[in-house]
């Protein structure tokens, strides 16, 4: 039995091994920041029109900080979504104020001068897939939370 053992050892030794595989994606891997917000809605998602004539979906994620709950605050993301037809008409007819959602996002720092000619800085986040968890309570309809998933 040991020279079978001794024998296995040596060649599982020998075997090459495989690089490790990407398990979250088969896509090439790229350099970029991204974000997941996980909140709630804090308006209705609006269309808006770029001043070079693009069309997006813009709407306003709040997300609760992890602090004990006299200590939490709560930050406000604007999220830019340039979508299809199909999938603006239902963001803007279907998603209201309220509906807790998880966004991934791409995210981008820009640079920008202030009116007093200081520099200023914002967060820009262009929508790449927007969950919804769940629905805000609506006491006409029955008064329960509808749980509803959407990709986008």
């Amino acid at each position: 039995m040991s020279a079978y053992t001794s024998s296995l050892r040596s060649a599982l030794r020998a075997a090459p091994r495989a690089a490790p595989a990407r398990s979250f994606s088969s896509s090439s891997a790229r350099a970029g920041a991204r974000m997941n917000i996980t909140g709630r809605l804090g308006a209705d998602p609006e269309l808006v029109t770029s001043q070079a004539g693009v069309e997006y979906v813009k709407y306003l994620v709040g997300a609760n900080s992890f602090a004990p709950s006299a200590n939490r605050t709560t930050s406000w993301f604007r999220v830019k979504a340039f979508v299809n037809d199909n999938s603006r008409d239902y963001l803007l007819n279907t998603v209201k104020k309220g509906t807790l959602v998880s966004v991934d996002a791409e995210a981008t720092m820009r640079k920008y001068t202030a009116p007093d000619g200081s520099d200023q800085y914002s967060l820009s986040l262009v929508q790449r897939q927007l969950e919804i968890l769940r629905r805000p309570y609506n006491p006409s309809e029955g008064g329960a939370y509808d749980a509803e998933q959407s990709q986008e």
